[in-house]
């Protein structure tokens, strides 16, 4: 096959990457949480818990912290159908996936049974001069069922710390196709370079 053959073959299936649609989906990055809907990278709360928000962004530098309607957006993609605790109590996979990804924030007796929970701060868009505590839990009743919250108005204190809360806490990530074209670039480039 000719060079110019292999190059055309190439643009063509990079243009079908490309080209293809995505479906959105919740991707475990390993100490974070990747929501391809919205391409946004979410810490998990673990790695925040018992942090005040100050101290939070101050050691996750690139993090911003997240407003009530990115955690609302998040809860709605990882597939709860209420976003009021103990309505209908019946989003058990969606607690789960939230737990797993994003972990539990309670004690660890707690975190091995029903009734697991992750809790964080949010920002309030609405009264911006409070801060939120979405939760998202396994409920024990009925049995594997689960919910989520986000609007419990909490605090208006940055500084404040708590031994079974985190901070919710994103960034963007970059754009697939921006990545993509980029390494169409460098390969042009180390084609050429090869001549």
């Amino acid at each position: 096959m000719s060079l110019l053959r292999m190059k055309l073959a190439l643009v063509g299936v990079l243009t079908l990457i490309v080209a293809a649609p995505s479906s959105a989906a919740l991707i475990d990055n390993g100490n974070s949480l990747i929501d391809t809907a919205t391409n946004l990278e979410w810490l998990d709360l673990t790695e925040t818990l018992g942090l005040s928000i100050n101290d939070a962004l101050a050691a996750n530098g690139g993090y911003t912290l997240a407003t009530d309607v990115q955690v609302a957006q998040l809860f709605t993609n990882a597939g709860f159908s209420d976003l009021i605790a103990g309505a209908e109590a019946v989003d058990g996979a969606a607690a789960a996936t939230m737990i797993n990804f994003l972990g539990c924030t309670a004690d660890p007796i707690v975190c091995a049974g029903l009734n697991a929970y992750g809790r964080g701060f949010a920002y309030n868009t609405a009264v911006t001069s409070e801060l939120i505590a979405p939760s998202y839990r396994i409920a024990s009743v009925p049995a594997n069922s689960g919910d989520a919250v986000v609007q419990s108005l909490f605090s208006s204190d940055y500084d404040a710390a708590f031994a079974d809360r985190g901070v919710f806490l994103v960034r963007a990530v970059p754009e697939p196709s921006s990545a993509l074209l980029f390494g169409i670039g460098l390969a042009g480039l180390a084609l050429r370079r090869r001549r």
